[in-house]
This record gives C-alpha cells, structure tokens and sequence, in this order.
C-alpha cells in the first residue's frame, strides 16, 4: 500500500508540474506572436526634423527609385525640392531638380527635362560642386543623346571632361 500511495502522491506532483510547464510555455508562445505581429510604433512625420539630413535623404532614396517606381520618385523629388527651398540648400535643390528632369527624360518630355537639368546645372554651380555638376552634366548630355541630338549631347561631355580635369588637378594640390 504505502507504494501505491507514494506513486498517486508523484502522479499529483507531476500532474502539478506538467500543467504549470504547459501553461508557461502557451503564455511564452503568445507573447513571442504579439511581439512579431509586426506592431510597430507609428512616427508622426512632425517628430522627424525636417533638415539637410532628411532632404539628403529623400534625394537618396528617389535615386534609387529612378528604373523602379517613377511615380514614387517624382513625388519624393518634389517633397526634396520643397523642402530645400525652405531650408535655402542648394545642394538639395540642384539634387531634386536632377532627378525630377531624369523623371521627365524616362518619360520622353525632353523640353521639360531639360529646362529642369539646366536649373539644376546652375544650383550646383553656386555652390561649386564639381561631384554633382559632373552627375548632373553627365544626365544631362545622356537625356540630348536619348533624344537624337548629338551636336549638344557631344558639347556637354566635353564641358564636363574640361570640368573633371579642373576638379583632378585642384584636387592633386589640396592633398
């Protein structure tokens, strides 16, 4: 008798400890699904500072959007060139007016993409950036040459290869 009474007793003890095992492992499993629900906090965009930063942003993502989402990247342009009108940065200025005339080039408005690359052209020379006015001469030359005009195409290459060999050799004397 007192053996069966001792394996009742560990029945109940395990009994005891299976359930309170279970129970741990069902109240983990539930907490680990509402944590990958994906319920992240939502942003507001007035916490974001809209500054150089967040425009330099912007301007980096519509890059990238150029051959993928050309509406996505002409809205973000706009919302770039908005902002750096307000905050009076040129960098992201000629930036947004870059990619909004690559926006207009894709889409075959050669007029209105070239109005938009000669603005952009004469931003970044206020604040003489060889890296950009190259990038932006470069877009430029490649929209006359998509649209059959060599003559202007040829013309801006080579102010851009005068431009990159001034750039090289001012660059050689700073270092």
């Amino acid at each position: 008798m007192p053996s069966e009474i001792k394996n009742k007793v560990y029945f109940l003890t395990n009994k005891k400890l299976f359930f309170k095992l279970v129970f741990t492992c069902i109240l983990l499993f539930s907490c680990t699904i509402n944590a990958s629900e994906g319920k992240t906090p939502k942003v507001s965009n007035d916490i974001v500072p809209k500054d150089t930063i967040y425009v330099n942003t912007l301007n980096n993502r519509t890059k990238r959007l150029r051959f993928y989402n050309s509406d996505s990247l002409l809205s973000l342009a706009n919302e770039a060139l908005k902002l750096s009108e307000q905050l009076e940065y040129s960098y992201g200025i000629s930036n947004a007016l870059l990619h909004t005339a690559n926006y207009y080039s894709d889409a075959g408005n050669s007029k209105k993409a070239n109005k938009l690359y000669n603005q952009a052209l004469e931003e970044s020379k206020k604040i003489n950036d060889s890296h950009l006015q190259l990038s932006i001469m470069n877009n430029f030359a490649q929209s006359y040459y998509y649209f059959g005009d060599y003559a202007n195409s040829l013309a801006i290459y080579l102010e851009g290869v005068e431009l990159a060999e001034k750039a090289t050799t001012t660059e050689c004397f700073l270092l």
